[in-house]
């Protein structure tokens, strides 16, 4: 055999191996490197990416009503059920040998929609992993004919462009509260993939916990499963992250939300500060239970001079410190709506000059200030989800305090 030809056959040989899946244990550990054949067939698990792609996140996904408007892009699949003209599944697919979750994820969302989430406008992040048993019989999927479950990364994507820009035929969007509606019945349920079916009911479940301020789980096992109303065919263990940690984050940051108890500010990891209605509270008690980091919000109000404790104490790294600020006119309407809701219950004075335009302007520019003075980091929360300014403020987190542990 030539040089050449043995080359080309040493580099075919790569590709293939590189094509494979990345086949794991039924409690999620890599089988081998290399993937020896031998022992997949004694364990055929892999790991696959799921992505939820919101499109027009809205500005406060908190508030049930907003939230459950947001469309969610799905893709249409042939279907096995003569009476179904296709089924439904989130973007994503199997991850390849060496390759990362997140890697996987951004590949197939630009396999599957053309969307780029290395742009500005674009985000990713993970929500949680979860395992689902697939073997059924007279399985033909090529993908998935030698494997008996997935252990799934579910990751939600903010998509900012138009649906037709995606230039996908086989693309759909629904609502979240379409997408909930079928899934509480059986019929419609059957619409949807088995798989994207299964991780969609974790996902609705998760944002049940988040609105009751309850523990976020990263993995789920089949013991929390059932507690859901949900179950695994086979039992997994949950995946490993501390309890204790995010337990202690949550309640200090309520201790600390709206400036309370400004003698614990040194003890936050992340301090948020912020005019009224910019939405601190809520991101720092997301943060909180979705990192397990201690997070203290005080308000900026321009006839108040900030707690001393935060100007003045030095163990207090103004890396750390996060000033939220919006626009002016979304702030104008978001105030408004909240001083008609207070006049209607007779809170405040008819004369208040909380959501004047003039006002909010030195508000703002008072907290901007601020910032730039003591070297705090200004985000414009403007027209960006939550999620997304978490992901912000955690990824610059990470470059400034690699030591910073991150559940």
């Amino acid at each position: 055999m030539s040089e050449d030809e043995a080359s080309t056959k040493k580099s075919k040989k790569a590709k293939k191996n590189e094509d494979r899946l990345l086949y794991v244990t039924p409690d999620n550990h890599t089988v081998l490197e290399n993937n020896d054949m031998t022992t997949i067939a004694a364990s055929p698990w892999y790991r696959a990416t799921y992505m939820l792609v919101m499109h027009e996140p809205p500005h406060l996904y908190y508030e049930p009503k907003d939230w459950a408007h947001t469309c969610l892009v799905l893709l249409k699949t042939s279907s096995p059920n003569d009476d179904l003209e296709y089924r439904l599944e989130l973007p994503g697919g199997p991850v390849l040998h060496g390759e990362s979750y997140e890697e996987s994820a951004v590949r197939r969302l630009r396999q599957d929609t053309n969307i780029d989430v290395c742009k500005p406008a674009n985000c990713l992040h993970h929500l949680f992993t979860f395992p689902f048993e697939i073997m059924r019989a007279g399985e033909t999927n090529e993908a998935t004919a030698n494997a008996a479950g997935i252990w799934g990364d579910c990751y939600e994507c903010i998509y900012r462009g138009e649906v037709e820009d995606l230039k996908l035929p086989n693309a759909l969007t629904m609502s979240l509260a379409e997408i909930k509606d079928m899934l509480e019945h059986a019929t419609t349920a059957e619409q949807f993939v088995d798989d994207t079916c299964h991780a969609l009911k974790l996902y609705f479940q998760r944002q049940g916990d988040l609105r009751a301020k309850r523990r976020l789980l990263k993995g789920y096992s089949s013991v929390d499963l059932d507690h859901y109303g949900l179950r695994s065919e086979q039992p997994l263990v949950l995946m490993d992250f501390n309890d204790n940690v995010r337990n202690q984050a949550v309640d200090f940051t309520m201790k600390t939300d709206d400036g309370m108890a400004p003698r614990l500010l040194h003890q936050a990891e992340i301090i948020i500060l912020g005019v009224s209605r910019s939405g601190k509270t809520p991101l720092s008690i997301f943060m909180s239970q979705t990192a397990g980091l201690k997070v203290a919000n005080i308000p900026l109000v321009f006839e108040i001079t900030p707690p001393k404790e935060l100007t003045d104490d030095p163990r207090i790294d103004p890396r750390r410190v996060f000033c939220l600020t919006r626009d002016v006119d979304e702030l104008e309407k978001m105030r408004q709506s909240r001083l008609e809701k207070e006049l209607k219950n007779s809170h405040v004075g008819g004369h208040s000059t909380y959501a004047d335009y003039s006002y909010i302007r030195k508000d703002l520019a008072k907290a901007r200030n601020l910032a730039k003075t003591k070297g705090y980091t200004e985000i414009d929360v403007s027209g960006r989800a939550l999620e997304e300014v978490a992901s912000l403020i955690l990824s610059k987190m990470k470059e400034r305090f690699p030591e910073l542990h991150i559940n």
